[in-house]
């Protein structure tokens, strides 16, 4: 996926940003993982994403990429982007509390990075049931409920369910 940075000027309430999302690629593996478990054990994010059989954290594979969100130079989250197929790429995003303001532009740096590449034809997010802040947030970036998988994961001993949602090349392209 490329390029390696997006970035570009936002302004919210006032107060100017500049906005980045860079692939991690060239760092090495220790320190990929140090900076990604940093940011997944922020309580803002790892209470709203963990799950009773795995911690959030890093992932190291060949098909896990993963990209730091920028918000004046200051790292604010992370993007995991993991191939699921030859055109398709699931998106997991890990962002603390300074990029709330931002969340918004920063998935579409996001997405730039990943529409770049002309074989990816769509973006899937896996949702936990409860989450209903984030499944609205997708649905405003373009994304359509696709699916819900009920029973799917344990949170505090309870069975919850996943949404799947997702994002088409085409439906990104015409909202551009």
């Amino acid at each position: 996926m490329s390029p390696a940075v997006v970035e570009r000027p936002k302004t919210r309430k006032h107060k100017q940003a500049s906005l980045a999302v860079r692939s991690f690629a060239g760092i090495s593996h220790r320190f990929q993982a140090d900076i990604v478990d940093r940011i997944v054990s922020d309580p803002y994010i790892s209470e709203a994403v963990r799950h009773d059989h795995r911690r959030p954290g890093f992932i190291k594979h060949p098909d896990v990429v993963y990209f730091g969100a920028y918000v004046d130079g200051e790292l604010v989250g992370v993007y995991c982007v993991i191939a699921s197929g030859f055109v398709e790429v699931d998106l997991h995003a890990f962002l603390g509390r300074a990029a709330h303001p931002y969340c918004r532009d920063l998935a579409r740096l996001m997405f730039e990075h990943i529409f770049a590449d002309p074989e990816i034809n769509r973006i899937t997010a896996q949702i936990l049931e409860g989450l209903d802040s984030v499944r609205n947030h997708c649905r405003r970036l373009g994304f359509v409920d696709e699916g819900f998988r009920s029973g799917a994961q344990m949170k505090d001993g309870k069975l919850i369910g996943v949404h799947t949602m997702g994002l088409l090349r085409a439906k990104w392209e015409s909202m551009q």
